[in-house]
């Protein structure tokens, strides 16, 4: 189907975070982060995420598996960022769009950047001023793999993700890479075209001089003398292909991302509040979004990097719930440590025991850990010992109490 640029202009106009649509400076307002400012809703204070449109531009287009990386000598493998910069498409009606928007973002970091000098986010060019988008390629995994076959063999390790053990370096990065794949997984860069997800080494062919629309929020850092700016990517999708387009790139339909979608809901319902939040990080989370469990799961549906995490915190609890439907059988096994083998054998005296079983300690536990009936005279038995020391302890107590009475009493009289 081809892309009708009007149409998506009218539809456009009417979203509340549209860059171009009237108003959308009223929305939002700065608020503080850990390192620095945010762009934020006034309504409930979360992340602005903003919609822009542009034409993707040939400019320092690093959108393949290491993003902008050259060497480790310049910054590490994983500080590496998708990167790419919008322009003003040549469609009349869009390149106004563009404009606005480019207009807006110029008035966002006007509201704050007071040093005079604003860079990283919007960049002049003699062909006009473009948007650089980025987002970032590692994150940093909540349990470490095991850096061997053997450690990652062991039953309830953590195991390399699907994505990053396959991920496409190039071969030239791959030790680099591997020396951080255990503490950190790749997120691919949210590319989708038709309704599928981009190969990442497809990535910077596919979306080399399309026209896109990108899902964004901004972040602002003072840096000495100047101002930065980000634009983070949430997503982007291409509305019209460039020149050069393969159908090969295309990665997985959205059915599948459906089922990632369902299994994220799904985990989400196995948590509690507490649960979510310590999973995704309470120094990630807004006070807003801890005190009202709607804002909470939309902010973990809307950032991508949280669902890994979600997930495994549900399976997690899952495997907890699991392991306290086997620890159902600790009461025997405290019951066996508190009897002797005589004691054991007195106890299931009325049960026929071969005299290898009455002999070797083994035999007869391994008897006794296969019928459920002795299982239940073992712990009866234990119980009974266990009170039997107990009223005994409290004999003694009295004993000396009254021995102690009497010694006062005697030294009171005399």
């Amino acid at each position: 189907m081809s892309f009708n640029s009007h149409a998506y202009h009218v539809e456009k106009m009417l979203l509340p975070n549209y860059l171009a649509s009237p108003g959308v400076l009223n929305t939002t307002t700065w608020q503080h982060t850990e390192t620095g400012l945010e762009l934020a809703k006034k309504t409930d204070q979360t992340p602005f995420i903003g919609i822009i449109m542009g034409h993707v531009s040939p400019f320092r287009l690093k959108c393949g598996p290491v993003g902008n990386h050259m060497n480790s000598d310049v910054s590490p493998l994983l500080k590496s960022k998708y990167q790419f910069h919008l322009c003003c498409p040549a469609d009349h009606e869009l390149g106004m769009d563009y404009e606005t928007s480019i207009s807006v973002l110029d008035v966002w970091q006007k509201q704050v950047g007071k040093s005079g000098e604003c860079k990283n986010m919007l960049i002049e060019d003699v062909m006009g001023t473009m948007l650089r988008c980025v987002k970032s390629i590692f994150n940093m995994r909540e349990d470490t793999v095991p850096n061997s076959p053997h450690g990652q063999s062991v039953e309830n390790t953590p195991q390399m993700d699907e994505e990053t053990r396959n991920w496409p370096v190039p071969d030239q990065f791959a030790s680099e890479f591997d020396e951080i794949k255990y503490n950190y997984q790749v997120i691919p860069l949210p590319l989708y075209h038709d309704g599928h997800l981009v190969e990442p080494s497809m990535a910077n062919e596919a979306i080399n001089g399309a026209i896109v629309e990108v899902q964004f929020h901004i972040h602002h850092w003072k840096i000495k003398q100047f101002d930065s700016f980000q634009a983070n990517v949430e997503k982007v999708e291409i509305l019209c292909p460039g020149p050069v387009h393969h159908t090969s790139s295309y990665k997985r339909p959205r059915p599948k991302e459906k089922d990632n979608e369902r299994e994220l809901n799904s985990a989400l319902d196995k948590l509690t509040v507490k649960e979510i939040i310590a999973a995704v990080g309470d120094n990630n989370l807004k006070r807003v979004e801890k005190r009202k469990r709607s804002d909470l799961v939309a902010t973990v549906q809307r950032l991508m990097e949280t669902h890994i995490p979600i997930i495994s915190a549900a399976n997690s609890k899952a495997a907890q719930s699991h392991d306290a439907h086997l620890s159902s059988h600790a009461p025997f096994e405290n019951a066996l440590n508190q009897l002797t083998v005589n004691e054991i054998i007195s106890a299931v005296h009325e049960f026929k025991l071969s005299r290898a079983e009455k002999r070797n300690r083994n035999s007869l536990l391994s008897s006794v850990r296969h019928s459920a009936l002795l299982q239940s005279v073992v712990v009866s038995a234990a119980d009974a010992k266990a009170a039997h020391l107990q009223d005994c302890e409290e004999q003694q107590l009295k004993k000396m109490w009254l021995q102690e009475e009497r010694q006062i009493s005697a030294q009171a009289s005399f």
